[in-house]
């Protein structure tokens, strides 16, 4: 009897279902309005989800026909997804930062950041050279930067926060590195090592280095997302490497148990695709994630200055 039932379509529903039970008691209980058993089973429901994005990711990698165009939307709605990310999850917009005046904390950025962001744009562009939408991409990919590097508060309330960026610069992280894998691989077989290989390297690092650590899941995502890749021949060590990727997160990063068995729910999944796409839902992910959160974000809002 053949167990592998679930579509691309299936997982995607599991995986924002999953995302928006987490952000929901993410926003109860910046309001401590949420009994404490019931956030953490919330929490866990919610920590399947992105070990379904990261291989839903490799999948969606394999087989599209324009890599660019498929890193190019991530990188827009990682940028587009940015203010509403922080309106809805910073606990800092719960009331701890009622009361400031002090500028430098209402709009800050780092003159550092910004030049190593500065580098990757200009390294990007280079490796555009060749797409008829080079301009597109090389500013699409300077402003999802530049937002990921300002923080912006506005009456004690947090709107931008360049200390935690949302799964979507995850995502497109991971995309990039799979494109240099990728690339390099080719490069390796043919003996040589070209100009854009290199480029394309030193991007990546870069990129990991500065924005990849304040991303959602930080170097651990990227580690999912690049095994998942190396494995993607075979489902099964997909799967084992999602449960053993999920030990490993949370026993370090997390330390928690029941967290670290809901996680590995997730490779069970895994196990169950069946390599079909099902029904289409190319842009239904897109929207829903910045949708969802500006509207979290705006009843955080709401909370904080007016009830």
């Amino acid at each position: 009897m053949n167990v592998k039932k679930l579509s691309t379509f299936n997982l995607k529903i599991i995986a924002i279902t999953a995302m928006l039970i987490d952000h929901i008691a993410l926003v109860l209980n910046n309001h401590n309005i949420i009994a404490a058993d019931l956030y953490l089973l919330m929490r866990g429901i919610g920590r399947i989800s992105f070990p379904l994005f990261a291989f839903m990711l490799v999948t969606g990698f394999q087989k599209t026909h324009d890599k660019t165009k498929y890193f190019i939307n991530m990188m827009m709605f990682a940028g587009i997804s940015q203010i509403p990310y922080t309106m809805s999850n910073n606990r800092q917009n719960a009331g701890s930062f009622v009361g400031n005046t002090d500028f430098s904390n209402i709009f800050s950025f780092s003159v550092k950041y910004f030049i190593v962001c500065a580098v990757i744009v200009m390294l990007y562009g280079i490796i555009s050279r060749r797409n008829v939408h080079k301009v597109k991409n090389t500013v699409i990919v300077g402003l999802s930067l530049l937002i990921s590097g300002i923080t912006y508060s506005h009456g004690g309330f947090i709107f931008l926060n360049s200390s935690g960026l949302n799964v979507f610069y995850s995502l497109a992280i991971g995309l990039l590195v799979m494109h240099t894998a990728e690339c390099v691989y080719n490069d390796l077989k043919e003996h040589k090592i070209s100009v854009d290989s290199i480029l394309l390297c030193m991007t990546a690092i870069l990129i990991v280095y500065t924005v990849g650590k304040k991303a959602n899941y930080g170097y651990y995502g990227t580690l999912l997302i690049l095994g998942l890749y190396m494995l993607k021949k075979h489902l099964n060590y997909q799967a084992v490497y999602a449960a053993l990727w999920a030990l490993l997160y949370t026993q370090i990063a997390v330390k928690n148990v029941f967290l670290c068995i809901c996680t590995m729910i997730a490779s069970v999944f895994i196990y169950l695709y069946n390599g079909n796409k099902g029904k289409s839902m190319k842009y239904v992910f897109y929207a829903i994630y910045p949708i969802h959160l500006l509207i979290m974000g705006i009843i955080n809002l709401a909370v904080f200055f007016w009830l």
